[in-house]
């Protein structure tokens, strides 16, 4: 036993030593709210998103796609984490990152920490669903403006003739038995 006196140093950390499941779990529960943070905005981004094309906000639509980038940035910075994360807590409770699901380190916890992680969880599960639901709004929304721009395009323009639209880039060339969407080179 060692004794130690208030004005002892505390001990160098090891960099050997493993983190503890109750320190990694408490990172868990910080990178799992950050991916809620996430989830709750990209749903709210696809809501936003489906009613600037129904109120035909262009400048809305730009200031969304912008925010969406970022918010598909800041995702790819939070799974990186996460994945680094789940290899760490594989290595913990002996198993392979592919295996680890987080009822597993749910089943391993108890008191607050399990509590919490199972919150998360359930609540991850619901705003996926959620965000789903949302995306599908979204593409139908999306889907049938191009339906009604094609028939509004085809009633004003019935012959297959060429004719020219403007973008961006300027000017391009359309015909109406292709689509209105410009495939992504």
């Amino acid at each position: 036993m060692i004794l130690r006196f208030p004005s002892d140093p505390a001990p160098a950390a090891d960099p050997t030593r493993q983190p503890e499941l109750s320190d990694l779990a408490g990172e868990l529960i910080d990178l799992l709210d950050e991916e809620l943070r996430l989830l709750e905005c990209r749903r709210d981004q696809l809501k936003r998103l489906s009613a600037a094309i129904t109120d035909r906000d262009d400048e809305l639509l730009e200031q969304l796609l912008r925010e969406m980038e970022q918010t598909i940035r800041a995702q790819g910075d939070t799974d990186l984490r996460l994945e680094a994360l789940r290899a760490t807590l594989a290595g913990a409770l002996g198993c392979s990152p592919a295996e680890l699901r987080l009822s597993r380190v749910v089943e391993t916890l108890d008191g607050q920490q399990r509590l919490a992680l199972e919150y998360r969880r359930r609540r991850i599960v619901l705003l996926a669903e959620e965000l789903r639901r949302e995306h599908l709004q979204a593409t139908l929304v999306l889907s049938e403006s191009a339906r009604i721009n094609r028939a509004l395009l085809e009633g004003l323009f019935p012959t297959s003739a060429e004719i020219t639209t403007y973008a961006r880039d300027g000017a391009q060339p359309w015909r109406s038995d292709t689509g209105l969407v410009n495939e992504v080179s």
